[in-house]
């Protein structure tokens, strides 16, 4: 019946929205990895500005990672 294509439709949505959280997800650890890499850089505090803003980014995308991992947990 109706409510029952509803609800296939609702479950196949998070389906989806789990599928893309996933590959957005792996896209910020690769982002993170990034980071990290050119921190580990011997020149890295040369360009004190850029040091900054990559170490505030890859902060921020640890954030979102976390925030992801606790919402699939409680998935």
């Amino acid at each position: 019946d109706f409510a029952d294509i509803k609800n296939l439709i609702k479950e196949s949505k998070k389906s989806q929205d789990n599928v893309r959280g996933i590959f957005e997800a792996n896209n910020v650890k690769k982002r993170i990895s990034e980071s990290e890499k050119s921190i580990s850089e011997p020149n890295f505090w040369k360009d004190k500005k850029n040091a900054q803003k990559i170490l505030k980014e890859k902060k921020y995308l640890e954030e979102i990672l976390n925030q992801y991992e606790k919402s699939t947990e409680e998935i």
